[in-house]
């Protein structure tokens, strides 16, 4: 039987060219699926398969399955094929005609101000892995980043001196972020308390740290904000994304600028003039509601 996987490596591998690297295991995950159902069709190549096969399969997918990871797969292997095309690996590409329901895009919630203090007060102990979550929690809520941005983070990245952090997107583009004085107190105890505790072998770059010593793991984050949702006792469930819409809806709240708030994120708008530095830190000083408080 031909070789299904060559195409796949192929793919993947221009993709990471491009794209980060959990971008690309996600493409990987959904591809490995999709050459399960070839070989289930007993079909020898990519090009075998015809518009229904992948028809057939994402109609069966619809009992098990949510119409965004549907549309997910789709685009998957939509973007799979289109390379497939260009290599001239295929003659045709079945998915073109290809069509589900539209998604109709729900918001995502975000936390209240006090609701988001209960959430970072939720986080008592002192124990070095205490103290790391209380301290990453500050951060998430204070920069509004990424957790990709957050789990890349090195020390050197902070400069606690003039009150921001440096972080990278996907492509490695940097943007400065300004830190609240309650999220620098935090960090700097952390770092000066439990990291040291927490680096092994004293080779980890990272800011933050597993029980090991290597850097914390995407998995790792999303449970501690489930878990310490939960401790705080709010209707809502906690996930990275809740942390970055409530940063930019009390900003927005306490009326920062919208070209600030979309540069903090990291969003920059087409033809938007790059804001100063020293402007977006007088903005979010003016606007982030726990800029005032201690730690």
């Amino acid at each position: 039987m031909t070789d299904l996987k060559a195409p796949v490596t192929a793919f993947l591998a221009q993709l990471a060219q491009r794209r980060s690297a959990s971008t690309v295991e996600n493409y990987a995950r959904d591809l490995r699926r999709m050459q399960q159902v070839l070989l289930d069709h007993q079909l020898e190549n990519w090009g075998a398969a015809d518009q229904y096969v992948w028809l057939e399969w994402l109609n069966q997918l619809s009992t098990t399955t949510s119409l965004a990871s549907r549309r997910r797969y789709l685009s998957s292997l939509r973007q799979f094929y289109r390379f497939l095309l260009n290599e001239h690996l295929v003659e045709q590409d079945p998915t073109r005609d290809l069509k589900l329901p539209p998604l109709v895009a729900t918001p995502t919630p975000h936390l209240s101000e006090p609701a988001m203090v209960q959430l970072l007060t939720a986080v008592k102990d002192t124990t070095p892995l205490a103290l790391r979550d209380r301290a990453l929690l500050e951060l998430l809520y204070a920069t509004g980043v990424k957790v990709s941005e957050l789990l890349t983070l090195d020390v050197t990245d902070l400069n606690f001196e003039l009150g921001f952090l440096t972080v990278r997107d996907h492509l490695g583009q940097a943007r400065l972020l300004p830190l609240s004085p309650v999220a620098q107190y935090w960090l700097q105890r952390y770092l000066q308390v439990a990291r040291p505790l927490l680096q092994q072998d004293g080779r980890s770059a990272g800011v933050f740290l597993n029980a090991r010593g290597g850097r914390l793991s995407r998995q790792a984050v999303w449970q501690l904000l489930k878990t310490t949702g939960q401790a705080a006792a709010l209707t809502i469930e906690v996930t990275p994304q809740v942390m970055r819409e409530s940063f930019t809806a009390h900003l927005l709240a306490h009326q920062a600028d919208y070209l600030v708030v979309m540069q903090l994120l990291g969003k920059q708008l087409p033809q938007a003039p790059l804001v100063p530095f020293s402007r977006v830190k007088a903005v979010y000083q003016a606007t982030f509601p726990r800029y005032q408080e201690e730690g």
